[in-house]
C-alpha cells in the first residue's frame, strides 16, 4: 500500500492509497511509475485543489470523488502516453484503466492482470 506524504491540512481527509497487484514490480523504468507521485500529489494537494478548482466544492461535490476523477484521468494519460523526456511509454495496448465507483484500476491487458487499485 503506497500513500505518499501527507501535509498537515491533508489529514483531515482519508488518504488516496494504491494497492500493488498481481506481483508487478514498480521502478523508475515502469511506464507507470509516475502515477505514484499522482499520487503523492492529490494526497499533499487534493484538498487545496477541491477548494479551489472544484464547483462542486461549493455545491456539496464530495472531496473523494473529486480526487478519483483526477486520478483516473491521470491514469489515463500515463496508459495512453506516447512517450516523453520523463517516463517509458507504454506499449500500444500494454494497459487499460477505469474507474468504479469508488476506485480507479489499472490493469496489464497480457494475461489479463489487474496490477493497481487506487481508492480512499
Amino acid at each position: 500500500m503506497y500513500t505518499g506524504v501527507l501535509n498537515e491540512e491533508q489529514t483531515s481527509v482519508k488518504p488516496l492509497v494504491i494497492d500493488i497487484e498481481s506481483g508487478e514490480v514498480f521502478n523508475d523504468q515502469h511506464p507507470l511509475n509516475e502515477i505514484f507521485n499522482c499520487v503523492k500529489f492529490w494526497n499533499n494537494k487534493g484538498l487545496e485543489c477541491h477548494r479551489s478548482n472544484n464547483e462542486n466544492y461549493k455545491t456539496g461535490g464530495s472531496y473523494e470523488d473529486f480526487i478519483l476523477k483526477c486520478i483516473a484521468a491521470d491514469c489515463r494519460a500515463f496508459v495512453n502516453a506516447k512517450g516523453s523526456s520523463f517516463c517509458p511509454s507504454p506499449k500500444d495496448g500494454e494497459f487499460s484503466t477505469g474507474q468504479g465507483g469508488n476506485h480507479v484500476w489499472v490493469h496489464r491487458n497480457e494475461g489479463n492482470k489487474r496490477i493497481l487499485f487506487i481508492h480512499f
